[in-house]
């Protein structure tokens, strides 16, 4: 990918994060990422639906990968988990919360003729929750994909909290919340093992 097409992905999905699909018309992005108005129907020559579609999958395979690294850190889920909020805690502070995920925005703007971004959409979401669900030890599979798609809930309103009240304090609640949630959801699983042995 060349350095002007990824500087145009990258500003898509600042864009997107911000203020959804309407915030990100092909005239916002050539004036936000002061690209060529040419290089843009060069490099997405099916105009504004492919740019934002692979600005999403690019994003969706970026935070997977985040997801990936933080949680895979020596240290039990509900810490790692917690200390991942925290982190973008701190990016919201740093950005004056003004960006959001760029895939929540999305999904909240879809409508009914929405299907090809709806699907896309839909595919992110799914691998992260494959990640957290990957990471959830403990816990009985058939409840790690309820618990991911809980914690992906949590994760996505704190995020729009964030904003509304600019502040980061519903992410950093959300994070200890969730790690005792996560935490107490293990202790379960221990003590009915226990329960089933003695």
């Amino acid at each position: 990918m060349s350095t002007a097409r990824e500087k145009i992905i990258r500003t898509t999905q600042r864009l997107l994060g911000q203020s959804g699909l309407s915030g990100a018309g092909l005239n916002q992005v050539i004036a936000a990422s002061k690209a060529p108005r040419g290089s843009i129907y060069h490099y997405f020559p099916q105009g504004k639906t492919q740019l934002v579609t692979e600005a999403l999958d690019s994003y969706g395979d970026y935070f997977q990968t985040l997801l990936n690294q933080a949680l895979s850190r020596e240290a039990p889920i509900g810490e790692n988990l917690e200390r991942l909020l925290l982190t973008l805690a701190d990016g919201m502070d740093k950005t004056d919360y003004a960006d959001g995920c760029p895939v929540g925005a999305v999904i909240l703007d879809l409508d009914r003729d929405s299907d090809a971004l709806r699907a896309v959409c839909q595919g992110v979401v799914i691998g992260w929750q494959k990640i957290f669900e990957q990471h959830l030890v403990g816990i009985p599979k058939p409840r790690r994909h309820d618990l991911a798609n809980f914690i992906i809930a949590a994760l996505e309103g704190a995020l729009m909290l964030c904003r509304m009240e600019s502040s980061s304090r519903p992410l950093r609640t959300t994070a200890v919340m969730l790690r005792r949630h996560v935490e107490f959801e293990q202790n379960r699983v221990k003590a009915s093992y226990q329960r089933a042995i003695f």
